[in-house]
């Protein structure tokens, strides 16, 4: 997949351009797994533009979410989800500066839905690492989603 993304902004006009490619892998017992990699670049129209993803669904990290302005940057991700009635999930999902800062931050997730379909619960933890701070820094989130 390719797409590209046009800001249009006061004196920060710029372009992200986005080359994904994933395969999705279907086991006979009914489990699934997706492995995917992608590079996302920047073309500045205006000098030191800054890409500002107020309305976008572009979000690669749980703690970066594209709130870094030095770009290209990498991702890469690898889920399965495992047959039953908890429909298990298990991912791992890194985001990285490939320039500059070198801002880099990994992720597992581990998550099951249940009570028909209703609740999601997620464990989420990450650690970034980037020249900004001499110590890598974690996260530990557990979330629960209820919808009817």
């Amino acid at each position: 997949k390719t797409g590209v993304y046009y800001q249009n902004m006061l004196a920060n006009n710029t372009l992200i351009y986005i080359t994904d490619i994933s395969k999705n892998i279907f086991w006979n017992n009914g489990a699934g797994t997706r492995i995917s990699t992608a590079y996302i670049g920047k073309y500045d129209i205006d000098n030191n533009a800054i890409f500002k993803p107020l309305f976008s669904n572009l979000f690669l990290g749980e703690v970066m979410r594209l709130d870094v302005a030095d770009f290209p940057l990498w991702n890469a991700a690898i889920r399965h989800r495992f047959p039953g009635k908890l429909k298990l999930n298990i991912g791992f999902k890194a985001v990285g500066q490939i320039k500059d800062n070198l801002t880099n931050e990994q992720n597992i997730e581990v998550s099951i839905t249940t009570l028909k379909n209703h609740l999601k619960l997620s464990l989420i933890s990450s650690r970034v690492n980037t020249d900004f701070f001499s110590n890598d820094f974690y996260m530990l989130r557990l979330e629960a989603r209820l919808a009817f």
